[in-house]
């Protein structure tokens, strides 16, 4: 549950809904940056799930006075850690007054032991991995991995590191493969550029590594 309604500032901003098959909802955002950073999330392996808008809280500034602030994102990942993620353009950064507010809520959390984070278009559109992210997108969108594929995909074997040209053939076509790597069935390396030689290998394969990338 989101702990502060979007507010629709009529012409002012772009704002919408993302269909997150991780989370089975839709979710929300409130700017064409928070709608990028939600791919970062969406299909990061070790997120299990994330909020938008997640909580209130209440922190004092440099001067000693209270304020609230609502961050817009929190991030569950594999093993318990957690992460609060702040999503600003690299011009409102540039505002001193912005850059010293998220300086005391990067105090407050850091005097609590709670992991927070300042992500800006240089971090959610950062190439290969934004557009590599787009494809797994559109691949999930458009088909589903057929029984035979996922039976397939199944029974490859959990130590070795298959070439997407040999796994399209094999499983019937570049969106299947994409879409059993959004899913998570099969994972690879999304900051190098997708290629015929990319290697592909299937969650199981921990020697391969979890195919996570950095938030």
């Amino acid at each position: 549950m989101r702990s502060r309604t979007v507010i629709t500032r009529s012409g002012r901003h772009f704002r919408g809904k993302f269909p997150s098959k991780k989370l089975g909802r839709t979710v929300h955002w409130e700017s064409l940056i928070e709608r990028d950073a939600i791919l970062l999330f969406e299909y990061h392996p070790l997120v299990l799930r994330y909020q938008e808008q997640p909580i209130k809280e209440l922190y004092y500034n440099h001067r000693g006075e209270q304020r609230a602030c609502y961050p817009d994102f929190l991030l569950h990942f594999v093993g318990g850690a957690e992460l609060l993620v702040e999503v600003k353009s690299q011009s409102h950064l540039a505002r001193a007054s912005v850059r010293a507010t998220l300086d005391d809520i990067a105090v407050h959390f850091e005097r609590q032991s709670r992991a927070y984070r300042v992500l800006t278009e240089l971090d959610v559109r950062r190439q290969p991995l934004h557009g590599n992210l787009r494809r797994l997108q559109e691949a999930q969108q458009a088909s589903c991995a057929s029984e035979d594929a996922q039976s397939m995909a199944d029974g490859l074997d959990s130590s070795a590191r298959y070439p997407l040209i040999d796994l399209i053939a094999m499983l019937g076509g570049k969106a299947v493969v994409l879409n059993l790597v959004a899913t998570g069935v099969l994972r690879m390396d999304l900051e190098q550029s997708i290629a015929p030689n990319s290697k592909i290998w299937k969650a199981t394969n921990t020697e391969a590594g979890h195919g996570a990338f950095h938030i």
